[in-house]
Protein backbone atom coordinates (compact mmCIF):
# COMPACT_ATOMS: atom_id res chain seq x y z
CA UNK A 1 0.00 0.00 0.00
CA UNK A 2 2.94 2.52 0.79
CA UNK A 3 4.38 1.88 -2.37
CA UNK A 4 0.74 2.22 -4.49
CA UNK A 5 0.69 5.59 -2.49
CA UNK A 6 3.70 7.10 -3.29
CA UNK A 7 3.34 5.93 -7.14
CA UNK A 8 -0.14 7.29 -6.94
CA UNK A 9 1.25 11.07 -6.28
CA UNK A 10 0.63 13.59 -9.05
CA UNK A 11 4.72 13.64 -9.59
CA UNK A 12 4.73 9.85 -10.33
CA UNK A 13 1.53 8.27 -11.96
CA UNK A 14 0.99 11.22 -14.48
CA UNK A 15 2.90 12.08 -17.64
CA UNK A 16 2.03 15.73 -17.27
CA UNK A 17 2.84 15.89 -13.26
CA UNK A 18 -0.06 17.69 -12.58
CA UNK A 19 -2.65 14.97 -11.50
CA UNK A 20 -2.59 12.35 -8.40
CA UNK A 21 -4.08 9.08 -9.60
CA UNK A 22 -7.69 10.26 -7.81
CA UNK A 23 -7.36 13.36 -10.29
CA UNK A 24 -7.26 10.96 -13.41
CA UNK A 25 -10.23 8.60 -12.09
CA UNK A 26 -12.01 11.85 -11.68
CA UNK A 27 -10.87 12.77 -15.01
CA UNK A 28 -11.83 9.05 -16.59
CA UNK A 29 -15.74 8.99 -15.21
CA UNK A 30 -16.44 12.87 -16.80
CA UNK A 31 -14.92 11.72 -19.70
CA UNK A 32 -16.81 8.73 -19.84
CA UNK A 33 -20.59 10.89 -19.21
CA UNK A 34 -19.44 13.30 -21.49
CA UNK A 35 -17.27 11.64 -24.35
CA UNK A 36 -18.79 7.82 -23.65
CA UNK A 37 -15.40 6.79 -23.35
CA UNK A 38 -12.12 7.25 -21.58
CA UNK A 39 -8.82 6.79 -23.10
CA UNK A 40 -5.23 6.45 -21.07
CA UNK A 41 -1.91 5.33 -22.66
CA UNK A 42 0.21 3.52 -20.44
CA UNK A 43 3.67 4.62 -20.74
CA UNK A 44 5.97 2.38 -19.62
CA UNK A 45 9.05 4.39 -18.27
CA UNK A 46 9.40 6.12 -14.45
CA UNK A 47 8.48 9.73 -14.41
CA UNK A 48 9.02 12.68 -11.50
CA UNK A 49 10.83 10.82 -8.53
CA UNK A 50 9.19 7.44 -9.20
CA UNK A 51 10.91 4.32 -9.42
CA UNK A 52 8.23 2.49 -11.40
CA UNK A 53 8.66 2.09 -14.77
CA UNK A 54 5.14 2.88 -15.70
CA UNK A 55 2.86 6.14 -15.59
CA UNK A 56 -0.52 7.40 -17.19
CA UNK A 57 -1.27 9.79 -19.73
CA UNK A 58 -5.19 11.11 -20.45
CA UNK A 59 -6.16 11.36 -23.59
CA UNK A 60 -9.47 13.41 -25.39
CA UNK A 61 -11.55 10.90 -27.50
CA UNK A 62 -10.87 13.42 -30.22
CA UNK A 63 -7.68 12.62 -30.40
CA UNK A 64 -8.76 9.05 -31.72
CA UNK A 65 -9.03 9.65 -35.48
CA UNK A 66 -12.61 8.53 -36.30
CA UNK A 67 -11.74 9.54 -40.09
CA UNK A 68 -9.04 7.02 -40.17
CA UNK A 69 -10.96 3.68 -42.13
CA UNK A 70 -10.43 1.30 -44.20
CA UNK A 71 -8.00 -1.50 -45.03
CA UNK A 72 -5.33 -2.51 -42.68
CA UNK A 73 -1.70 -4.01 -43.23
CA UNK A 74 -2.47 -7.09 -40.98
CA UNK A 75 -4.48 -9.39 -43.05
CA UNK A 76 -7.91 -9.94 -42.06
CA UNK A 77 -8.01 -6.81 -40.28
CA UNK A 78 -9.46 -3.16 -40.93
CA UNK A 79 -9.60 0.07 -39.29
CA UNK A 80 -12.76 1.29 -38.06
CA UNK A 81 -12.45 4.96 -36.71
CA UNK A 82 -9.42 5.13 -35.65
CA UNK A 83 -9.39 1.42 -34.23
CA UNK A 84 -7.58 -1.50 -36.12
CA UNK A 85 -9.16 -4.47 -35.22
CA UNK A 86 -9.20 -8.45 -36.18
CA UNK A 87 -11.80 -10.17 -37.34
CA UNK A 88 -13.05 -10.66 -34.29
CA UNK A 89 -13.07 -6.99 -33.15
CA UNK A 90 -10.29 -6.80 -31.09
CA UNK A 91 -8.49 -3.78 -31.00
CA UNK A 92 -5.06 -4.09 -32.68
CA UNK A 93 -3.54 -0.64 -33.03
CA UNK A 94 -4.89 2.75 -32.23
CA UNK A 95 -4.60 5.76 -34.54
CA UNK A 96 -4.54 9.25 -32.61
CA UNK A 97 -3.65 12.27 -33.96
CA UNK A 98 -0.18 14.26 -33.24
CA UNK A 99 -2.77 17.28 -32.86
CA UNK A 100 -6.09 17.89 -31.79
CA UNK A 101 -8.62 18.42 -34.51
CA UNK A 102 -9.59 21.95 -32.55
CA UNK A 103 -6.29 23.37 -32.29
CA UNK A 104 -5.39 26.14 -34.86
CA UNK A 105 -2.09 26.01 -36.76
CA UNK A 106 -1.52 29.36 -37.46
CA UNK A 107 2.48 28.68 -39.03
CA UNK A 108 1.35 27.27 -42.24
CA UNK A 109 3.73 24.20 -41.70
CA UNK A 110 2.12 20.64 -42.68
CA UNK A 111 3.27 18.02 -40.08
CA UNK A 112 5.26 14.95 -42.00
CA UNK A 113 3.31 12.57 -39.52
CA UNK A 114 -0.02 12.95 -38.47
CA UNK A 115 -0.64 9.86 -36.85
CA UNK A 116 0.94 7.95 -33.97
CA UNK A 117 0.17 4.45 -33.98
CA UNK A 118 -0.03 2.88 -30.78
CA UNK A 119 -0.47 -1.06 -29.99
CA UNK A 120 -3.61 -1.93 -27.83
CA UNK A 121 -1.41 -3.54 -25.17
CA UNK A 122 -0.52 0.47 -24.40
CA UNK A 123 -3.92 1.86 -24.26
CA UNK A 124 -6.51 1.26 -21.89
CA UNK A 125 -10.09 2.15 -24.14
CA UNK A 126 -13.18 2.20 -21.56
CA UNK A 127 -15.95 2.57 -23.31
CA UNK A 128 -19.52 3.11 -21.76
CA UNK A 129 -21.06 0.25 -22.40
CA UNK A 130 -25.03 0.90 -22.33
CA UNK A 131 -27.09 0.72 -25.60
CA UNK A 132 -23.72 -0.32 -27.48
CA UNK A 133 -24.25 -3.08 -30.44
CA UNK A 134 -22.04 -5.83 -30.48
CA UNK A 135 -18.64 -5.77 -31.45
CA UNK A 136 -18.95 -1.72 -31.40
CA UNK A 137 -15.46 0.21 -31.26
CA UNK A 138 -16.29 3.90 -29.92
CA UNK A 139 -18.33 5.28 -27.43
CA UNK A 140 -21.55 6.82 -27.25
CA UNK A 141 -22.38 9.76 -24.89
CA UNK A 142 -25.21 9.03 -22.21
CA UNK A 143 -27.18 12.09 -23.12
CA UNK A 144 -27.23 11.06 -27.16
CA UNK A 145 -30.02 8.85 -26.93
CA UNK A 146 -32.15 11.61 -25.47
CA UNK A 147 -30.73 14.64 -27.16
CA UNK A 148 -33.09 13.95 -30.19
CA UNK A 149 -36.31 14.10 -27.77
CA UNK A 150 -34.56 17.29 -26.39
CA UNK A 151 -34.49 18.90 -29.78
CA UNK A 152 -38.47 17.61 -30.34
CA UNK A 153 -39.29 19.17 -27.22
CA UNK A 154 -37.41 22.28 -27.84
CA UNK A 155 -39.90 22.96 -30.87
CA UNK A 156 -42.78 21.72 -29.58
CA UNK A 157 -42.02 24.57 -26.50
CA UNK A 158 -41.51 27.01 -29.29
CA UNK A 159 -44.93 25.94 -31.47
CA UNK A 160 -46.55 26.33 -28.11
CA UNK A 161 -45.64 29.83 -27.23
CA UNK A 162 -46.46 30.90 -30.99
CA UNK A 163 -50.01 29.47 -31.22
CA UNK A 164 -50.61 31.11 -27.50
CA UNK A 165 -49.33 34.66 -28.96
CA UNK A 166 -51.09 34.12 -32.00
CA UNK A 167 -54.55 33.64 -30.10
CA UNK A 168 -53.72 36.13 -27.87
CA UNK A 169 -53.15 38.71 -30.63
CA UNK A 170 -56.81 37.94 -31.85
CA UNK A 171 -59.82 39.84 -31.12
CA UNK A 172 -63.55 40.64 -31.64
CA UNK A 173 -65.71 43.46 -31.41
CA UNK A 174 -69.91 43.36 -30.62
CA UNK A 175 -71.37 46.80 -32.65
CA UNK A 176 -74.50 47.43 -32.33
CA UNK A 177 -76.91 48.36 -35.53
Amino acid sequence: EDAWNEWARRDRCDVTGTMSFADIERLIVGSLAQDGEAIIRLIRQPFGRSAVPLALQVLEADLLDEEFVGKSSEPGSEWRMGVEVNTYGRPLRYAFLQRHPGDNNFQNNRQAQRHVLVPAADVIHLISQDGLRPMQTRGVPMMASALNTLHHLSGFQEAHLVRKRASSALMGFIQSP
